[in-house]
């Protein structure tokens, strides 16, 4: 299931079960709204209460590691 709140960018997103791996869909739209797509690298958020938030880690700081 995913949703969009119509207050702020809140997304719910539903994990699916592949195995002992769980996947987090990501949504066009969410991706669109991050300006990421697929092999960029983003930087997980906890705020507690099942929250999280996702990141677009700045493409410098990725290739300085």
């Amino acid at each position: 299931m995913n949703t969009k709140s119509e207050q702020s960018d809140i997304w719910t997103v539903t994990l699916e079960q592949d195995g002992d791996d769980l996947i987090l869909p990501l949504p066009q739209e969410i991706l669109d709204a991050l300006d990421i797509k697929e092999g960029d690298v983003l930087e997980w958020i906890e705020h507690g209460n099942n929250a999280v938030a996702l990141k677009k880690v700045n493409d410098n700081a990725s290739k300085a590691d």
